[in-house]
């Protein structure tokens, strides 16, 4: 009798370790469940062209031309077919050369490329307030 109760505690513990065990796992999946799509797209954001990143060109972000870009404060103005938009680059804003249109990789950036005149797309690191940049992609024309 001693060994086959020794033997049910030693299941049940077993059992209850591996219900924990689930549960942290069920747990994991499911704040993971509207992650993967936005961590593969962070990933992968740079290689896409302005104005053609699935779900975000011209609703999360802002395509246009630009009209300004003042170093001293780290702000970009663009101009597109809304009002002009000055949005603020931060230590955390990724910066991309789109070289698409001349049939090259494209590159990570920095702010020597912002000069006025070049097509851009900003993501606001929240499209609500459209104040900083989450990430800048500026396209490189064909004559270039």
């Amino acid at each position: 009798m001693e060994a086959s109760d020794a033997i049910r505690r030693v299941l049940q513990m077993r059992i209850a370790r591996l219900r924990i065990a689930i549960a942290v796992v069920a747990t994991v999946l499911v704040m993971m469940a509207g992650q993967p799509s936005t961590l593969g797209h962070k990933a992968t954001e740079r290689y896409i062209p302005v104005g053609r990143s699935p779900g975000i060109s011209g609703t999360l972000s802002y395509i246009g031309t630009i009209q300004a870009y003042d170093p001293a404060q780290r702000t970009v103005t663009l101009k597109g077919e809304a009002e002009p938009v000055t949005v603020s680059i931060t230590e955390r804003t990724l910066i991309w050369i789109d070289q698409s249109k001349i049939k090259k990789t494209n590159l990570v950036g920095d702010t020597s490329a912002l000069l006025v005149g070049r097509r851009t797309e900003v993501k606001f690191e929240n499209a609500d307030r459209r104040q900083f940049a989450d990430w800048i992609k500026i396209e490189i024309p064909p004559s270039q």
